[in-house]
């Protein structure tokens, strides 16, 4: 199968339409193993293309059996992409298909870097980042119930602090005796458990080093 010709643009609009996106370079699939093998059939491969445009570029990828053509105008790659699909090199019909373009920022040759948008909390600077803005506190919450029932507690007296109900049971604050009450008796005292004798040294094994 042989490429068709295009003497004029109007077939390529007729099947892509709008030039505009369309990348200068496609990617040749389904390739014959061969081609990357024998001398002959890769040149039979590039004068295929070569015949018809006097600029383009080739750039094989063996491990995935593909082929990188670029263009000097995306007019170019469109031509090739309609007319070189499917005709056949070796014992296979090659695919084509337009390369995903690839997006440069122009006038920035390195990457810019990454805004420190969390960096003092890893590691606080010297001074708060730009934009930082103290919190502002709201004002103490005063809970007058809550001083009430303090100022109703009286030392070594029985406090009911929550009042129990049929649906929970309520909460009594009981003071403890004091320590130094001597009815309780005196404080046991805690024996410490004496470490064992370490004894006389073992002897060496016999087989052990000297």
């Amino acid at each position: 199968m042989e490429p068709k010709h295009a003497d004029d643009s109007g077939d390529v609009f007729e099947q892509i339409g709008d030039l505009a996106g369309v990348p200068d370079a496609i990617i040749v699939t389904n390739m014959d193993p061969r081609i990357f093998e024998t001398h002959e059939l890769k040149s039979e491969f590039e004068q295929k293309f070569h015949d018809h445009f006097k600029f383009v570029n080739i750039k094989y990828l063996e491990c995935f059996r593909r082929a990188r053509l670029e263009f000097r105008t995306p007019y170019d790659a469109a031509i090739a992409r309609i007319h070189f699909n499917g005709i056949k090199i070796g014992e296979k019909e090659i695919k084509c298909f337009f390369a995903q373009p690839v997006e440069t920022a122009v006038g920035e040759a390195y990457l810019k870097v990454p805004a420190p948008l969390k960096q003092f909390l890893i590691s606080p600077p010297a001074s708060p980042p730009v934009g930082w803005e103290q919190v502002k506190e709201h004002h103490p919450v005063v809970d007058i119930e809550l001083i009430a029932a303090l100022a109703s507690l009286a030392p070594e007296q029985v406090h009911e602090i929550i009042e129990a109900t049929e649906y929970h049971p309520g909460v009594i604050v009981i003071p403890c005796e004091d320590e130094d009450d001597e009815s309780r008796g005196p404080k046991p005292k805690f024996v410490q458990t004496p470490r064992p004798s370490l004894g006389e040294r073992a002897p060496p094994f016999p087989n052990s080093s000297q």
